[in-house]
């Protein structure tokens, strides 16, 4: 599924690991599916075996829970339709780094619950995943922002039953 933009992730959490120095730095995925051996080589290619976790696939309560202790929220795609796995982060009151595409954009208002950068950009999406790292004020206040902006628009219970 290369409309999810993993490639371009990777590359991106290679530059925030070893040249912006986050060692640190842990990548949780969720639901890897087909694409488990890509990322593994890739993780292999880019020396971040260290950095990235495959969760596979989990349940709802699980992915909720690992959302509340996550500091960002990440979707690379270059393509999408109405992501769901954005409502429950929105909900879950994290902040979002998105791309500029259709049902990203609907949801994440750049500044405001997140931060939208152009798809198939590693370059600038690793500039705000840093950016965002390093700007604990801003975290806080799209934490904040995203979950009041979800509730005010969507109904839990319709969309996420």
């Amino acid at each position: 599924m290369p409309e999810k933009g993993l490639l371009y992730l990777l590359k991106a959490l290679d530059i925030v690991v070893h040249k912006d120095k986050y060692e640190q730095v842990r990548l949780l995925m969720i639901d890897d599916g087909p694409q488990r051996s890509l990322i593994l080589k890739l993780s292999r290619r880019y020396k971040l075996e260290n950095n990235i976790v495959l969760l596979g696939f989990l349940s709802r309560r699980k992915v909720a829970e690992y959302l509340s202790k996550a500091s960002i929220f990440l979707s690379p795609s270059i393509r999408e339709g109405m992501p769901i796995s954005l409502l429950e982060t929105l909900f879950s009151g994290l902040p979002i780094i998105g791309t500029r595409i259709s049902g990203v954009r609907d949801l994440v208002i750049h500044g405001y619950n997140g931060l939208l950068v152009p798809s198939k950009n590693f370059r600038t999406l690793a500039t705000a995943i840093s950016y965002l790292l390093e700007n604990e004020d801003l975290r806080n206040r799209t934490s904040k922002n995203a979950r009041r902006y979800v509730v005010a628009n969507f109904d839990y219970q319709r969309v996420l039953p």
